[in-house]
This record gives C-alpha cells, sequence and structure tokens, in this order.
C-alpha cells in the first residue's frame, strides 16, 4: 500500500517482497500437505504483521534562507515594472550610444581605407617608368605601370598624389607616411628647407611615436637634409 501510495519502498516493505518471493518458490517446489499450509499459513501472517506497519511520516524540507542576490533581482524587476517607461527610454538611449560608436568607428575605418588607396596610388607613381608609352609592345602586352617622360614631371605627379592625402585626410596614418614621402621627394629636389619642415612633422607626430620605424625614417631624413645644408 505505502508503495502504490508513495512510490517507494523502506526496508520493513524490503523484507515483504522478500518473503513474498521465498513463499512463491516454496508455493512451485512444494505440492500439498501440511508443510504447505503450515508454511503458507507462517507466511502470509509475518507479510500481514509487516503490512500493516503505518509509513513513516515524511519530513517537510526546511525553507531556504533568503537569497540576497534573489531579492535584489526580484526588486529590480519590481521597480521595472513601475517605471517602464524610464526603462524603456534607458534602453533607447543605450542603443543610441552602441549604434553611434559602431558608425564613429566604421566611418574611421572607411576613411584610413580610403587614404590607404590614395596613398599606393601616390607610390605607384612615384615608382613609375620614363619613357614613351606610346610604343606598344610586339606581343600586346601593356604594362600597368604609370610612365612618365621625365624624372620631374613624375616627381611632380607623386607630390600631387601625398599632397591630395594630407589635404583629404589629415591626421591619419596614411597622411602622415604621405607627408614622410613628400619630404623624400623634396629632397630629390633641393627643396631643403621644406623636406625639413615635413620631417619634424613626421617626428613629431602620434604614428611616429607608436611606430619607431616611421620616427627612424624621419630622423633619417632630417640627417640627409642638414647634410646636403652642410649642417
Amino acid at each position: 500500500r505505502r508503495v502504490a501510495a508513495l512510490g517507494e519502498e523502506d526496508e520493513s516493505e524490503r523484507q515483504a517482497r522478500i518473503e513474498e518471493e521465498k513463499l512463491a518458490a516454496r508455493r512451485a517446489k512444494q505440492k500439498g500437505g501440511a508443510g504447505k499450509r503450515g508454511l503458507e499459513a507462517a507466511a502470509s501472517k509475518k507479510l500481514a504483521k509487516i503490512g500493516d506497519k503505518k509509513p513513516a511520516p515524511v519530513q517537510a524540507r526546511p525553507a531556504a534562507p533568503n537569497d540576497p542576490l534573489l531579492q535584489r533581482t526580484n526588486d529590480f524587476a519590481k521597480w521595472a515594472r513601475q517605471n517602464r517607461g524610464l526603462v524603456g527610454a534607458i534602453v533607447a538611449g543605450a542603443v543610441l550610444v552602441i549604434g553611434g560608436i559602431t558608425l564613429k568607428e566604421w566611418l574611421s575605418q572607411r576613411k584610413e581605407s580610403q587614404a590607404s588607396e590614395i596613398l599606393a596610388e601616390g607610390v605607384a607613381v612615384q615608382r613609375g617608368r620614363l619613357g614613351d608609352d606610346t610604343v606598344e609592345s610586339p606581343d600586346g602586352f601593356k604594362d600597368p605601370t604609370p610612365m612618365f617622360k621625365t624624372a620631374a614631371a613624375r616627381q611632380d605627379a607623386a607630390l600631387a598624389k601625398y599632397r591630395d592625402v594630407q589635404t583629404k585626410f589629415a591626421g591619419t596614418g596614411a597622411a602622415y607616411l604621405a607627408r614622410l614621402a613628400e619630404g623624400s621627394l623634396l629632397l630629390d629636389k633641393r627643396q631643403v628647407d621644406d623636406a625639413i619642415k615635413a620631417f619634424s612633422e613626421v617626428k613629431s607626430s602620434p604614428l611616429a611615436a607608436a611606430d619607431a620605424e616611421v620616427r627612424g625614417r624621419a630622423l633619417e631624413g632630417l640627417g640627409f637634409a642638414y647634410e646636403l645644408k652642410a649642417q
């Protein structure tokens, strides 16, 4: 009865089940006789005695102590329900702030990418070929490298690209690298004072503070410039 009601078995019920199994085994082995009836009677009496035992009372589980974290969570949930308008405004403000930061980062990366593209064009121009691009190759291949008739024309074209980067994307890493390349071209054109100004600006830039190679190239350029001035 207890097993059917509670779905569990205590020690006394386990003993009763064992006795029942023994009784069933004896019934299978024995056939008739007083011995059989005596054993059945003894086993039935024992089983009845065990079955009449009252089940042990189920002890109630002690209540869990108050959890401070749970209490704070409940208090906050209650406050949020009472101040839905304020909570909605806070959430909307947070979304706007995060969206603004994300947009700013995307624009900054886009700006750096565009500046790097123009800087790369300037480097390609500075490394351009000298000659006549009207002569076609016998096999029909056309070299995409820019070609200039004179070295001066190539220098001027490269300077225009580097200054374009500085004008459109001032303060970017690409702009400081363009200024560094401009200083080298100014040295080639023997415009020493302008070259010293360019190298000095790069040497004191945030990029030079973060990149030792950039700072080293600026110092080297200053050395060449002062050498040309015999200083």
